[in-house]
C-alpha cells in the first residue's frame, strides 16, 4: 500500500505507474491522478502540443514513413488477421475510389 501525493488516497502498488528514480520504484502520484494531471496539460497546451507534433511530422516525414512500412511488413509477416483486414481493406477502398470517380 502506498499513499498518493497529490489526493492523499492510500491505494495498493499496482495503482502507480513505475518510476526507476524513486526509492520504491513507483511514482509518487496514482494512475488516475496522473491521467487527470495529464489531460489538464494538454488542455492547457493543446495549440502549442498540435502546432509540436505538425512540425515534427513535417520534419520526419521519412522516418515517419519508414517506421511505419518496417511496421506493416512485420505485421503482415506475423500476423494472420492484420493481414486479412489489411487485404480487406485496401480492396474496399479501391472499389469505393472507382464508383466515386466513375460517377
Amino acid at each position: 500500500m502506498k499513499k498518493c501525493s497529490k489526493c492523499k488516497a492510500v491505494k495498493e502498488l499496482s495503482d502507480f505507474y513505475p518510476h526507476r528514480s524513486n526509492k520504491d520504484g513507483l511514482c509518487g502520484i496514482c494512475k488516475v491522478c496522473c491521467s487527470k494531471e495529464s489531460r489538464e496539460r494538454y488542455v492547457k497546451n493543446k495549440d502549442y502540443i498540435l502546432k509540436q507534433n505538425k512540425r515534427y511530422r513535417q520534419q520526419h516525414r521519412n522516418q515517419i514513413k519508414e517506421r511505419r512500412k518496417i511496421y506493416r511488413t512485420h505485421k503482415m509477416n506475423t500476423d494472420v488477421i492484420y493481414k486479412l483486414s489489411y487485404g480487406l481493406r485496401r480492396r474496399l477502398n479501391n472499389a469505393l475510389n472507382k464508383n466515386f470517380k466513375e460517377g
